[in-house]
Parts: structure tokens; C-alpha cells; sequence
């Protein structure tokens, strides 16, 4: 075999898939014995299926390089070719198979809502749907549901997604924050006064949204000098851990404070009024893509969970 036209012929004959299959994996992974572990045999599988490719193609594929091994110039070629399909082999694998749980429902969501609102949700669904597993992953890659690596995928946006089903689960708002003793002191009185003394916690990603307390506190004929004093955190969730501490007054995402509302450790100023944001959570799969039913259950249970969130006072 002396010219790419020979090999490219070579290769769209009737050559032995699992040799073709043992030798992509080798090449893509760099070793005999990764390429066994990802197809499940032993490594002297794999090079007796090495050794039968050659023999077919009568070249050689593979040399020893120190204890590894590296690819001959007719083996890199080779590799080049069967990649592409390999590729997809894999990639309809993920599409049509669950390798460890019929049942299971993989679900994307950012890691906040994933780690706050979400958690309970999916625990009650487990529960009362006798079983059925979610696996949780938290901000995933952004193709991930294009490619089959989540099977439903919760997305924050404000406008419906491009070549996607979309049921909006929730809008947002951002809301102050604090705790119920500090909601007893103002019991019949004016919450201005408590919101013109109180601590004001900082938050850079609120900053970021625009909803920092200087233009919040505006926005309500508020004037405070020391409006950006207080502690500061990074992230809103820490920001309300911190609020739940007792700390001061936070400003923050309701769906990430909803669990320290629901349970009580934090309560919602509603009298000073939230701030809505423009779009909301999204529940999305790609158009074309049929649900099964483990997944239209989870649908139908976290838009009845989502029903709740959306009345005042959460």
C-alpha cells in the first residue's frame, strides 16, 4: 500500500469493524491499554486486533516507542480516515443508549438554581415517582444537550431559544432580604426605617445586574451615604447565606433564596417591592427529540412545582 488512493480503497472495503474499532481507540487515546479499558477487554484483545488490520491492509500500523507505542506513517493515515466515523458511531451511541439506567433523566440546570431551588424539587420527584433517578448536572457545557450528554436542560433566558422546545418554569426577580426577627421589628411600623438603618450586604453579581443598593435604595427616595458598606461577596447564594447569618439586609435572586425563605431562615420585604429582570428559568430539549416518559413526568412536576415560586410573598 504505496498512495492515499490505495488506502482510501483499502478502507471502504469490507475491513473487520472490531480490528478498525480496536486500532481508532488506540490512536485516539495513545496506548493498548486505555483503548482496552474504554472497550472493556484485555489488552492483548486489543493487539491481536491490531495484528489482524494489518495483516488485512499488509501495513504496518503501530511501533513500539519505549515502553508506549506511536503510530506508523501509514497508521496516522489510517487513524485520519476511520476517525470521522468513529466519531459518530460514538455519538449515536450516546443518542440511543442509556448504559446504566433506563429509567434515568439527566438534567442540566445552572449550578445555583441546581443547588437551591431545584434540590428539593427533584427529591420530591424521586419520591413520588417511585424511583426514578435524576442525575443533576450543574452548569453544563453549552452544547451539551445538542450532543446527548443531558436529556432536559433548565437554561436562564430572555428570549425563547433558538431550535428548542421551551416551557418557561420560571420568572425572576430580585428581592431584599432578611430575617424574620429582623421582620418583627417592624411590625406596624415603616420598613423605611429599618431599610435606612440596617446593614446592607454587598453582592458583585447583583453589582453586575444592575441592582446594587445605591440604585435600589433610589429608586425608593432612599439616601444613604453608606449605601455600598456592609460586608461583600462574590455570588448571590453567599450573599443570602449571609443575610441567613444575620448579617443585614441582602439583595438577591428570589429562585436562589426561595430555600431560605421556605424554610424559614430569611424573609421577603415585600413592602419595599421586587425588582423584576427581564426573561426567566427555562425548561428546553431540541426540537424533534421525542420525551419519554420518565422525562414528560419530570416536565409536568416542575412546572407544578414552579407555580408556587411565582406568587408574591415567596
Amino acid at each position: 500500500m504505496t498512495s492515499s488512493e490505495n488506502l482510501n480503497s483499502s478502507i471502504l472495503e469490507n475491513l473487520p469493524l472490531n480490528a478498525m474499532r480496536a486500532f481508532e481507540a488506540t490512536g485516539r487515546l495513545g496506548s493498548v491499554s486505555a483503548a482496552a479499558a474504554e472497550l472493556a477487554v484485555t489488552s492483548g484483545a486489543v493487539s491481536q486486533q491490531i495484528r489482524l488490520l494489518e495483516t488485512v491492509l499488509g501495513a504496518k500500523l503501530v511501533a513500539r516507542a519505549g515502553r508506549g507505542m506511536t503510530l506508523t506513517a501509514e497508521g496516522r493515515a489510517v487513524a485520519e480516515l476511520i476517525a470521522e466515523p468513529f466519531r459518530g458511531l460514538r455519538e449515536a451511541s450516546r443518542r440511543l443508549g442509556r448504559c446504566d439506567n433506563a429509567e434515568l433523566i439527566r438534567l442540566g440546570a445552572p449550578g445555583a438554581l441546581a443547588a437551591g431551588w431545584l434540590a428539593p424539587r427533584i427529591e420530591r420527584f424521586e419520591t413520588h415517582s417511585r424511583g426514578v433517578p435524576v442525575r443533576l448536572i450543574s452548569d453544563p457545557d453549552p452544547s451539551a444537550l445538542d450532543r446527548f450528554q443531558v436529556d432536559l436542560e433548565i437554561r436562564f433566558a430572555d428570549r425563547p431559544a433558538q431550535g428548542a422546545n421551551a416551557v418557561r418554569l420560571l420568572t425572576e426577580s430580585y428581592a431584599a432580604l432578611i430575617t424574620p426577627n429582623m421582620m418583627a421589628a417592624i411590625s406596624g411600623g415603616d420598613w423605611r426605617d429599618l431599610v435606612k438603618t440596617c446593614r446592607l450586604i454587598q453582592c458583585d453579581e447583583c453589582d453586575r445586574a444592575g441592582l446594587d443598593w445605591r440604585s435600589w435604595l433610589a429608586r425608593r427616595g432612599i439616601v444613604r451615604e453608606d449605601a455600598h458598606s456592609g460586608d461583600r461577596y462574590a455570588l448571590a447564594e453567599h450573599a443570602v447565606s449571609a443575610a441567613a447569618a444575620g448579617r443585614g439586609m441582602a439583595l438577591a435572586p428570589r429562585s436562589i433564596a426561595e430555600p431560605a425563605v421556605e424554610s424559614g431562615r430569611l424573609a421577603v420585604l415585600i413592602a419595599a417591592g421586587v425588582e423584576p429582570v427581564a426573561g426567566g428559568y427555562d425548561l428546553v430539549w431540541p426540537e424533534g427529540r421525542g420525551l419519554r416518559a420518565p422525562d414528560r413526568a419530570l416536565k409536568t412536576h416542575l412546572i407544578e412545582e414552579s407555580r408556587p415560586f411565582e406568587h408574591a410573598g415567596v
